[in-house]
């Protein structure tokens, strides 16, 4: 390939830039202290099952006695079975070199074609190699990719039913006491489903004007409520076909919607790209999808305006920020997905907080008000409609000890040296 064609090409494939090559994992300054350290030799690597909690964690041991927690969901058995299949590439490494070890660990996973469990096991210890070293340097994950980029961070909520303190409250009937109850904590931003059973009626394929005009409902309510002072998010769990998808979109702009979530499959660019050029509502794409290798073609294709990812399930903190900052070449905001434990949460903060293309994150009321208080003994919530990052080292999380002799936790080694 002579030179003006490598470089036509690299312009092209989105290759040129510093953030698609991934140049420089920390700051200078933090990657003096991480080269002045001893060596971070992992030595047990576990696994924790949870009998109430619907995600996993890997655990990170080190012969400096530093333990590092990564998490990610919801099949524990097939992500447990790809951490002890994986354990081989990361035992007795160090866990210093982050960026190594993730590229080691994403060549083991292609030889079953990558994703899936492989992924997942992927982002957990990815998460557990930065809370270890976050631990070991005193400083809390954010500190690793940059610093702040903002002292708070927006919130919307997913509303999947809220209780209230007295009764749970459900969307259906309830929508517009839950987007009271959410605007009255500041929290000016809600997710709603309200299509999903019209696609499961209808084998995903068709949809009527008189169903069009009846999956409006919760719409309007929350329009009759409150007004523009709510915005809504409108999530389709990619049950739709692109004549679906566009009649959809249509019916929603008059509502001044904030974006339409994976409404189609997340596997076809040039679809959305039609989608995303025929209305004005963004659209949003995509939790299901891993690293930034598989982004590059919606971004190039114009087919995305906000990029989704779930740190839990992208390939950890480090795929998180390449995403982020591979969108932000082209002026794509990001919007990381939080609908699942408390390390996804304290991990979702942290990149949240070092990202200048933060659009939003997500936040589970019920998560951060009900559930994750069973296992730690602080939890970070939303003020008024906020969330400030945690400023303890590492994920900076208080995890409970009881939980791991009260028979909720299930702890297996996978490897140890």
């Amino acid at each position: 390939m002579n030179d003006l064609k490598r470089r036509d090409f690299l312009k092209t494939a989105g290759l040129g830039s510093a953030a698609a090559l991934g140049a420089g994992i920390f700051p200078a300054d933090i990657q003096a202290e991480v080269d002045a350290m001893d060596p971070l030799i992992i030595n047990k690597i576990e696994t924790v099952t949870f009998k109430k909690g619907h995600w996993s964690w890997v655990r990170l041991h080190t012969n400096q006695g530093v333990m590092g927690l990564g998490e990610t969901y919801p099949l524990t058995n097939a992500q447990n079975g790809a951490v002890k299949d994986l354990a081989r590439v990361v035992i007795g490494k160090d866990a210093r070199n982050i960026e190594r070890i993730w590229r080691d660990l994403y060549g083991r996973a292609s030889y079953n074609v990558t994703g899936g469990a492989e992924m997942r096991a992927i982002s957990a210890i990815n998460i557990a190699q930065y809370d270890l070293l976050g631990k070991a340097l005193g400083v809390p994950i954010y500190r690793l990719l940059g610093g702040k980029a903002r002292d708070k961070i927006k919130v919307y909520n997913t509303t999947f039913g809220i209780h209230d303190g007295t009764k749970q409250l459900y969307n259906e009937q309830d929508i517009e006491k839950v987007c009271k109850f959410l605007y009255d904590r500041g929290v000016k931003a809600m997710k709603i489903w309200p299509y999903d059973p019209t696609a499961r009626r209808n084998t995903e394929s068709y949809i009527s004007p008189s169903e069009l005009d009846k999956n409006l409902d919760w719409v309007r309510r929350i329009r009759n409520t409150l007004g523009d002072e709510m915005e809504i998010c409108v999530e389709f769990h990619c049950h739709w076909n692109l004549p679906c998808a566009l009649r959809i979109a249509k019916s929603l702009e008059p509502y001044n919607i904030m974006w339409i979530e994976d409404i189609l499959l997340p596997d076809n660019a040039q679809a959305y790209a039609v989608l995303s050029s025929e209305t004005s509502i963004p659209c949003t794409v995509s939790e299901r999808l891993a690293t930034r290798f598989q982004f590059r073609e919606l971004l190039e294709s114009n087919a995305v305006d906000i990029a989704m990812y779930d740190t839990t399930w992208c390939g950890g903190i480090t795929s998180a920020k390449k995403i982020s900052d591979y969108a932000d070449t082209y002026y794509v905001p990001t919007a990381p997905h939080t609908y699942g434990g408390p390390i996804l949460w304290y991990s979702s903060m942290h990149v949240s907080a070092a990202l200048t293309n933060l659009w939003i994150m997500e936040s589970g009321y019920n998560f951060y008000n009900d559930l994750y208080p069973e296992y730690l003994n602080y939890v970070h919530v939303p003020v008024d409609g906020f969330v400030e990052p945690p400023e303890g080292p590492g994920l900076g999380m208080d995890v409970k000890p009881e939980i791991y002799t009260n028979g909720e936790a299930t702890v297996e080694t996978v490897a140890e040296i």
